[in-house]
């Protein structure tokens, strides 16, 4: 006999599945999964006894139904969500999503060297497609703290003094005196019983002769050169002054900084992070007092390690980075394949020497440039958006007359020799 609530199921339920137990089995089933999801609906304790659910499993593996056809047909019927699940629960039959297919395991690539133990790795952005780091840019990927400018001497000979800074000053032999002395805004040092001394802008030779002609007015044991003194006077530098440097343009992180006052202009990029992936290496600028001071081509310390080209930055000081305005890709056989910066003037024979030059195995009867049209020439050439252009290499390398016009965004390949051998037996 067909229970009750089978007895109250519209069309949806009505209907007879042609299924392989036939439509008195599916019918069944269905009825008695009402029945449960009725007293889950009513009471957590109702349940099927082993033999009701071994049936039912029995009947849904031969009735073909899917759980989602099942909680269709249930719900169809007037039961809530909770009622259904709670039944098909019992039946050990679920709604979650069929496990995917397990995915092949992927190997990790080996992980990058480790930093030293002094040094922070800075966040720089991802970059939006697949071009290579300009070349120099790996030097800003650490950030050591060794190489933050001392806080106290020694100095270079040509550090200027300035407000701010300590004087350690000593004397001994016939008359004994110490003293740390700060020079003042004005610049200047109060000495006892001789006075105020000026040493603005003076190195600390410089300083030492002034401050020795002016303490043997009063220590007559300090006799000029060429005399035999008694009293003997040492200076030295204490602590460094701290000097507010501005960073702005294409840099990681630009704003004001307070430094030291022997920082050069790396040191002020180290703390701004570096500059950006568009920031030009080729022209770092320094302003002082609304003018270009002058300016920085890192490439010469990166290559050259002219470290005599970093000035010195005083108080107030904007280094300012602008955008790179010409960069090439080289590729294939050369030192230091990599994407360089060009500045004015400089055309493909200076590119290879930034490049190291070709290696040995590099075919020097030819090399290739990719190039995008400019935009002045696109209405001759309709379609084309970039053109190769042939290189003699081997007769720009000989001749200056020779060289080639290098443009914003090319890319120089340059191929190996063949691997071919004549004359071989």
């Amino acid at each position: 006999m067909i229970p009750a609530c089978v007895r109250r199921m519209r069309t949806p339920l009505g209907g007879c599945l042609k299924r392989q137990n036939g439509c008195i089995g599916t019918i069944a089933l269905v009825a008695m999964l009402l029945t449960l999801a009725g007293r889950e609906a009513r009471s957590q304790t109702g349940s099927l006894t082993p033999a009701q659910a071994d049936e039912a499993r029995a009947a849904i593996a031969g009735s073909g139904m899917s759980p989602d056809e099942i909680r269709q047909k249930l719900h169809d019927a007037g039961e809530s969500d909770a009622a259904i699940d709670a039944a098909l629960a019992q039946l050990g039959h679920t709604n979650a999503p069929p496990a995917a297919a397990t995915a092949p395991v992927a190997v990790p690539p080996p992980p990058p060297p480790a930093a030293p133990a002094d040094t922070t790795v800075l966040a720089r952005p991802a970059s939006a497609d697949a071009a290579p780091e300009p070349f120099g840019f790996e030097m800003f990927h650490w950030s050591p703290s060794t190489f933050e400018p001392l806080a106290y001497g020694p100095v270079d000979p040509d550090y200027p003094l300035g407000p701010g800074d300590e004087i350690a000053l000593t004397l001994w032999g016939d008359d004994q005196l110490s003293l740390t002395l700060a020079v003042d805004r004005e610049g200047l040092l109060a000495l006892p019983d001789v006075g105020q001394v000026s040493v603005q802008g003076l190195t600390l030779e410089e300083a030492r002769v002034r401050l020795r002609a002016a303490l043997a007015r009063v220590y007559s044991g300090l006799k000029p050169a060429g005399r035999r003194s008694t009293t003997f006077v040492s200076v030295s530098l204490g602590r460094l002054r701290s000097i507010q440097v501005f960073l702005l343009g294409d840099v990681v992180r630009p704003g004001c900084y307070t430094m030291s006052s022997v920082a050069r202009v790396m040191n002020a990029l180290y703390a701004a992070g570096g500059p950006t992936r568009d920031g030009s290496l080729r022209d770092v600028r320094i302003l002082r007092g609304g003018q270009v001071a002058t300016s920085v081509d890192l490439y010469d310390v990166v290559l050259g390690g002219a470290s005599d080209r970093m000035p010195r930055l005083e108080n107030g000081d904007v280094v300012f980075v602008p955008a790179a305005e010409r960069r090439v890709n080289v590729r294939g056989p050369v030192r230091r394949p990599a994407l360089f910066e060009l500045r004015a003037g400089e055309q493909l024979r200076a590119l290879l020497s930034i490049a190291g030059g070709p290696l040995p195995d590099a075919e020097l009867s030819r090399a290739q440039i990719d190039r995008i049209v400019p935009p002045a020439l696109r209405d001759s050439l309709p379609g084309q958006g970039r053109i190769a252009v042939d290189v003699p290499l081997g007769r720009v390398l000989a001749d200056s007359a020779e060289d080639v016009a290098i443009a914003d965004g090319d890319t120089l390949t340059l191929f190996a020799l063949s691997d071919r051998r004549a004359n071989v037996v």
